[in-house]
């Protein structure tokens, strides 16, 4: 029965992600981008694109089916969706890994003038829709261009390097150590910062640490190498778009403490910021009670499908709905 369950929550998904579904191709720096542009569903009055700006790891085009979950609030509210595979995954060229926030900026940028190219004089609002990493991305994105109409960051942390502290710290808290345990922890993350400043060789890297099987494959630690010292804050003064910013109460990934108070002391300036802390939300803004976790596995992809859109945080849609609302494009 289970099995039958899954299979049917699978295809309903599966017919909800591909439904007018138009395959894209566009070109960013070396690499050629395929993906997907998604109309809003039918009978809906187009009111905008939002393009879809991954956060880290390998993903394809749907992120192996989180996306379509919050896709299907925007397309029945009247959004289109575009989205694509990251370099070297599915059906784009490249390998994201070699990339850097800037080169991920003008990707994002190069997926605008797409949209452009598409649409003409006469196109509808362009929106952002980012997650976790895609904080170093959009900010500066939104400095870049004026097309850009309004942002939504889920999970977006400022700092990378104390965001990473932040992981690992709330690992360890997780795994029972000790605070001894902890601060020595703390000091071997401030060394490898260190470390990574004086732009070291692969070679010197795994001269440096003890265990070679903990070790990162040269492209991730080409990636760590060109993207550790990314920080938003400079970006975020001179944003003039609308904001929403959404995280979970229970991100075991980013210090979502630190954004609120970094957006905080922008004081009067960010008025047209709103930041929301959804309660028994994860990371991703899923229900904490059962897909709180740092490393989804398969079994989590699993559970996923057979929750379906119930998955998500209760309070996403309804914060979602009121702040399009405002945007003037609700129902």
């Amino acid at each position: 029965m289970r099995i039958i369950l899954l299979f049917t929550a699978m295809l309903s998904l599966l017919h909800c992600t591909t439904l007018h579904t138009e395959e894209i191709r566009f070109q960013s720096n070396e690499n050629t981008i395929s993906g997907i542009y998604l109309p809003p569903y039918p009978g809906q009055k187009m009111c905008g694109v939002v393009v879809t700006v991954h956060g880290d790891g390998p993903l394809d085009r749907e992120a192996y089916g989180y996306y379509p979950l919050i896709w299907k609030l925007l397309r029945s509210r009247g959004y289109a969706v575009m989205s694509w595979d990251k370099p070297g995954i599915g059906d784009s060229s490249g390998n994201w890994l070699h990339q850097t926030m800037e080169d991920r900026q003008q990707e994002v940028l190069a997926a605008i003038h797409y949209l452009e190219h598409r649409f003409g004089p006469q196109r509808p609002a362009i929106g952002l829709l980012g997650f976790s990493q895609a904080g170093w991305v959009i900010p500066a994105v939104a400095n870049q261009s004026q097309s850009v109409a309004f942002l939504i960051g889920i999970g977006f942390a400022i700092n990378w390097a104390d965001q990473g502290w932040y992981l690992t710290k709330t690992r360890l808290q997780k795994e029972g150590a000790s605070p001894e345990a902890i601060q020595l922890a703390r000091e071997k993350h401030l060394d490898h910062i260190a470390f990574l400043s004086g732009n070291p060789t692969y070679e010197a890297y795994l001269n440096s640490i003890p265990d070679q099987k903990k070790a990162m494959s040269p492209d991730r630690f080409t990636f760590a190498l060109n993207n550790f010292q990314a920080d938003a804050s400079s970006e975020y003064p001179y944003i003039e778009q609308p904001l929403l910013m959404l995280l979970g109460k229970d991100d075991l990934n980013v210090d979502i403490a630190n954004t609120q108070e970094f957006l905080s002391s922008l004081g009067q300036r960010r008025r047209n910021f709103q930041t929301e802390v959804l309660p028994d939300a994860t990371h991703s803004l899923l229900n904490s009670r059962h897909f709180n976790t740092q490393n989804p596995g398969f079994l989590f992809l699993v559970k996923l499908h057979l929750f379906g859109n119930s998955a998500l945080s209760p309070l996403l849609e309804p914060i979602l709905d009121q702040w399009l609302a405002d945007r003037g494009c609700a129902d």
